[in-house]
């Protein structure tokens, strides 16, 4: 049985700092007597000083001791506390306490060395010796002995050896420990090779000490760095504190200079906003994505079993991008077999892996909201509810949980094709955190409603999408289009300043400019305060109307085509969310025959299918679009109309298409990003129409017309074919209850007739000569190249005869290389040449003839494809061969793809 107050007597083979542990400062030491181990904890006040006699290696005896036992009933740690008294006696005697023979701490090591160079102060990261990272993050504002003796906090409490509180002043704002030069001897620290460089961490049972030591600090201060701060916070091993050293230099990459002061970034306060990297962390903690962990700083020193908060696993909770990596994220390798089937096809890159995006919410000139970082920015759209968003323009934000979407337009002029590309990253508003609010943003916001003598509230009924007057300017190349786009909103002015009877009045008002810019920060229901500057006048000029050409052809439908335009000067300095008036109608209501709605209508559905019409005329096809109208949004890509096939919320087999057309007399409307398949969107202003032909219903655009992306993409309909994958499945026998585009796996069976063609570039008429032979085409001569093909095909119950008018279809059909294509079309556009094969005729007189009829003859052609056809609106009744065959249009074409197919064509052979 030990005695109440031992003695012991051994060599110190390790050391703890001093820690403060709720309202204890305390040490703990180990001591080898006679080889068994002894913890002793010494917390009495007047005892700390202890710690600087204490050497690690030496003999002391420590007498009056007061045994106990820590952790009881899990661990059952045995300890020796002091007593008022315990002395402590440090022995000359080289005495052999049996140390070689313990084997302690295998996986730590001590290490003597000079600082060879400070790697981050804040954090507590060195470099001993050119060579080795000491980091010291684990200790800081846990302990006093690494504040610099020479730097201390204003009014720190040091503890001297009488136990006397002196008060010492000083100037310290940092954790100013160690600096280059000095040697240190660091005890027990777990080792690590990290990136190829040895790393030295230090624990709870670590000491680092200098040649000259520090006054104990009974007061332990908490350290600046937001980096420490977490580190305490969240207790990450090693691996973690790697990764937030890494996503600190990240941040300050993309935001420094510039944006915040890089102070922001590294301090846990500053200007007393919490840091950046804090509150980054901490929402990624309120998302359950940033696990807190528990530590104990006696068990890690006490307990040789416990599991190190150095050595804990670690997962990074998330990923931080830069807008430069999400330009080049998409893989383009994905488009390459379709990019001559269509002339538009998307990609949506959903990472399964969280991935936040940090920089500056901007408005950007183009209409669309963006996000900087330094000299690069990304358009961004927010889908559905914008609460407040107009508030965040001007803050630093961090997205998360995204989708980085890629719309790709293939234009083919002159048998040439050309990529537009459009990216940008797609959200809801609930995932936009606001990080670093501008200072004095509300001061300065009251200040201007209290120093304009003007202002009005605009409460938003309707808007239009975005509309780019001028076109001219377009063409010129202008490098700030903002100054001629606009948007008309219809609503209600209502005068703050104003005493008469009459305060609210309903009108259309026209948003140009920069205030223009606030599109994609509005929304029905919305109400904007305009600051007005001082006139007389302004009330008139609230009132005052002037025609519009821009609702003229809506006269019929609005009544009126007068609008109030914001005066000179005027300004949106704020927007207030409201409850929006709900007067969308679904597709289902839409298709029904009893609709009786006769004027412009709200639809609202989710889109399954968005088509690139091809232009019949040469107006249509606006040539060579320069990087400015592609930058600002302006129209469709080389076309004026896109049609989309909209699905009701509901019933998903209730379908509507929607012509949206980009252009309308002397106006282009901004193209709308984000309504792609999945998404649901609402569609204002649109007139619902009757087909003449198929009676039809279908839906177009207006002026008016703005589609509006109320949901992020549904996994489910999100694909890279969704032309193809949208249309139901028929066997050719089957036909006659198919309406409208099908799909269909079939074989090629002969190809009958084969076309190369020249025509107008401008009228799409023959050319001959060099010449375009419409006596009515006074354009330019400029020829390019027309297919076209007759095939039978057979799926193994019926055959048909597709009809293809396509160069991309012909190329397909053919097979035809991308060397191939090049030659044919150089030999025919330029010498306005054709080229005929028929299965039936044969005509070698041309070497080029020749070769062109054994490529169409060749058997490799007559393979299974995957065709997306639709019936002709009468069949032809032909010879005998034709008879009972049925006539299809090619809409698109591709090659079977057999994994994919094959599951389809499993699916509809069971029923």
């Amino acid at each position: 049985m030990m005695e109440p107050f031992p003695t012991i007597e051994g060599t110190l083979v390790a050391l703890s700092h001093t820690f403060k542990i709720r309202s204890d400062v305390l040490f703990l030491a180990e001591m080898c007597c006679c080889g068994e181990i002894h913890h002793v904890l010494v917390k009495k006040l007047n005892q700390l000083y202890w710690h600087q006699l204490l050497e690690v290696g030496s003999r002391f005896r420590i007498t009056n001791l007061r045994p106990s036992v820590l952790y009881k009933g899990d661990h059952n740690v045995p300890v020796l506390h002091t007593s008022q008294l315990s002395q402590l006696i440090e022995l000359e005697d080289e005495h052999d306490d049996g140390v070689a023979d313990l084997k302690l701490d295998r996986c730590l090591i001590s290490y003597k060395g000079v600082i060879s160079a400070v790697i981050d102060k804040e954090a507590g990261v060195y470099e001993l010796d050119g060579r080795i990272r000491l980091v010291i993050s684990y200790l800081l504002e846990l302990t006093g002995e690494l504040w610099n003796n020479d730097l201390l906090e204003d009014h720190v409490q040091t503890v001297t050896t009488a136990g006397v509180s002196d008060r010492l002043s000083g100037v310290n704002r940092l954790y100013n420990c160690i600096d280059v030069g000095d040697y240190v001897m660091v005890y027990h620290a777990h080792h690590s090779k990290i990136a190829g460089i040895l790393h030295l961490i230090c624990c709870g049972r670590s000491f680092v000490r200098k040649k000259r030591n520090s006054p104990v600090n009974s007061e332990i201060r908490k350290s600046q760095s937001s980096v420490v701060d977490v580190v305490h916070a969240y207790n990450p091993g090693i691996l973690g504190l790697i990764w937030l050293l890494n996503l600190q230099s990240c941040l300050i990459a993309a935001l420094c200079p510039g944006t915040v002061d890089e102070k922001y970034i590294k301090r846990r306060q500053w200007n007393g906003n919490r840091g950046l990297l804090t509150k980054l962390i901490k929402e990624a903690a309120r998302r359950n994505i940033m696990n807190k962990e528990s530590r104990s700083l006696l068990q890690e020193f006490l307990l040789s079993h416990h599991q190190c908060i150095v050595t804990r696993e670690f997962v990074p909770p998330f990923t931080l991008v830069s807008v430069a990596s999400l330009k080049t994220s998409v893989n383009d390798e994905d488009h390459i077999e379709c990019k001559h089937e269509r002339l538009w096809h998307h990609a949506v890159l959903r990472e399964d892996e969280p991935r936040v995006l940090v920089g500056k919410l901007q408005l950007g000139e183009n209409g669309v909201l963006q996000i900087h970082q330094q000299e690069s920015k990304i358009d961004f759209v927010i889908v559905g509810n914008k609460e407040n968003l107009f508030d965040m323009v001007g803050t630093v934000v961090a997205i998360y949980k995204f989708d980085l979407v890629e719309e790709k337009f293939c234009l083919i002029d002159r048998g040439m094709i050309e990529n537009v590309c459009k990216k940008y990253i797609l959200n809801k508003c609930s995932d936009v955190v606001v990080l670093n609010r501008p200072l004095n943003e509300t001061q300065e916001i009251t200040s201007i409603k209290n120093d304009i003598k003007f202002s009005f509230e605009i409460k938003i009924i309707s808007k239009s999408g975005i509309v780019f007057n001028n076109p001219q300017v377009v063409k010129a190349g202008s490098q700030n289009l903002s100054h001629d786009m606009f948007f008309i909103a219809q609503g209600f002015i209502e005068s703050k300043d104003c005493h008469t009877i009459d305060k609210k009045w309903q009108k259309f008002v026209k948003f140009y400019g920069e205030n223009a810019l606030i599109h994609s920060c509005i929304q029905d229901g919305y109400c904007c305060m305009v600051q007005i500057p001082k006139s007389v006048n302004v009330e008139l000029m609230m009132k005052k109307s002037q025609a519009s050409a821009c609702l003229r052809p809506l006269q019929s439908h609005f009544g009126t085509c007068e609008c109030v335009s914001l005066p000179a000067g005027s300004s949106v300095i704020a927007v207030t969310q409201e409850k929006p008036h709900q007067s969308e109608i679904n597709v289902i209501e839409v298709l029904d025959p009893l609709f009786e709605e006769s004027g412009l209508v709200s639809v609202t559905g989710i889109v399954k299918d968005k088509q690139y019409m091809t232009p019949k005329f040469a107006s249509e096809l606006r040539q060579h679009p320069s990087d400015t109208c592609n930058d600002y949004h302006i129209g469709i890509p080389g076309n004026k109309i896109i049609r989309i096939l909209l699905q009701d919320n509901e019933n998903a087999h209730s379908e509507i298409w929607l012509y949206f057309s980009s252009s309308f007399n002397n106006f282009t409307l901004h193209y709308p990003l984000a309504v792609i398949p999945g998404v649901r969107v609402i569609a204002s202003c649109v007139q619902r129409n009757t087909s003449q032909k198929s009676k039809m219903i279908y839906l177009k655009s207006t002026v008016f017309t703005c589609l509006t992306p109320v949901t992020l993409p549904d996994p489910k309909v999100i694909t890279n074919n969704p032309i193809m994958n949208r249309q139901n499945h028929y066997f050719l026998q089957d036909l006659s209850n198919c309406h409208g585009a099908f799909q269909c796996f079939a074989t090629v069976g002969q190809i009958q007739k084969v076309s190369f063609n020249t025509v107008c570039n401008f009228c799409n008429s023959e050319m001959a000569k060099g010449s375009c032979t419409y006596v009515g085409c006074h354009a330019e001569s400029s020829a390019k190249m027309t297919a076209s093909a007759q095939v039978v095909i057979d799926d193994g119950t019926a055959t048909a005869l597709v009809f293809m008018n396509s160069v991309e279809q012909v190329q397909i059909l053919l097979q035809l290389t991308h060397n191939q294509f090049a030659s044919f079309n150089q030999h025919i556009v330029s010498g306005c040449h054709q080229l005929t094969y028929i299965s039936k005729q044969r005509d070698s007189g041309c070497e080029v003839s020749s070769i062109f009829e054994n490529i169409c003859s060749s058997d490799q052609l007559l393979r299974p494809l995957t065709f997306s056809c639709r019936k002709f609106s009468s069949q032809s009744q032909g010879n005998s061969q034709s008879i009972d065959r049925l006539h299809l249009y090619c809409l698109s074409l591709s090659e079977l793809k057999p994994k994919e197919d094959f599951k389809t064509l499993l699916k509809y052979t069971k029923h």
